[in-house]
């Protein structure tokens, strides 16, 4: 299975262990390796580029609430896993909470505050690009790669799913149950490319930069909320 790595270890107190996000990509069974084809509802895919925001990261039971809202993470298959930084233990926490996309105050600032940030801000200017430009924003979900159209196994086919905008960001719910302990504890979700594109024919719908072709964007981001689940 496949995630994304970019963790920065935080120390933790006495009291508290240190929380790890690790997203696994896959379709269906098969885990998503960057440059190798891959099965998507039965349409062959080989994807270069596959990362996308996930932010406003909360843990939830029926009796506390811990946030990691001010967060942003990038994941990808080359970078599946990210600290999050302490948590309480000896505690069960039920429902992982987060939002893919990026929030309307920080999608809408002026291009000078964009560009002012570091590269190093998973919100400053990134290779491959994550924004397209001051009046669009982020680009919330990045695909991009090949698509087979004549089923001879070779994807020919230039592909591609750049999905932003405030309208298309969605709230996830992931249920977890999770006793978190002393130590690193690494929380492990899948995001599925075949729920991803549940319903939308890649043969037909394979290119969309969101502005140019909104259907198939707004059908993608419309599935994120069930393309998650716990890994």
């Amino acid at each position: 299975m496949i995630g994304l790595v970019l963790t920065a270890l935080l120390a933790c107190s006495d009291d508290d262990g240190s929380f790890n996000l690790q997203v696994n990509m896959v379709s269906g069974d098969e885990e998503l390796v960057l440059g190798q084809n891959i099965d998507i509802n039965g349409v062959t895919v080989n994807l270069d580029i596959a990362q996308f925001y996930l932010a406003g990261v909360t843990l939830d039971d029926e009796d506390d609430v811990i946030s990691y809202a001010d967060q942003y993470h990038i994941f990808s298959p080359t970078d599946e896993k990210n600290n999050y930084g302490d948590v309480e233990i000896d505690k069960t926490f039920d429902i992982l909470k987060f939002f893919v996309g990026v929030e309307p105050s920080v999608n809408g600032q002026e291009e000078m505050d964009f560009t002012s940030r570091s590269t190093s801000d998973p919100l400053g200017p990134k290779d491959p690009q994550m924004h397209w430009n001051w009046n669009t924003g982020y680009k919330f979900v990045r695909l991009d790669g090949n698509v087979d159209l004549d089923d001879d196994g070779v994807a020919e086919t230039q592909f591609r799913y750049h999905i932003g905008t405030d309208n298309l960001l969605r709230n996830v719910e992931v249920p977890i149950d999770f006793n978190f302990r002393d130590g690193i504890n690494d929380v492990v979700i899948e995001f599925d490319l075949e729920k991803l594109f549940e319903g939308i024919d890649l043969k037909v719908d394979y290119f969309t930069m969101t502005g140019d072709n909104p259907p198939p964007a707004i059908a993608a981001a419309n599935n994120l909320p069930n393309a998650f689940s716990k890994g």
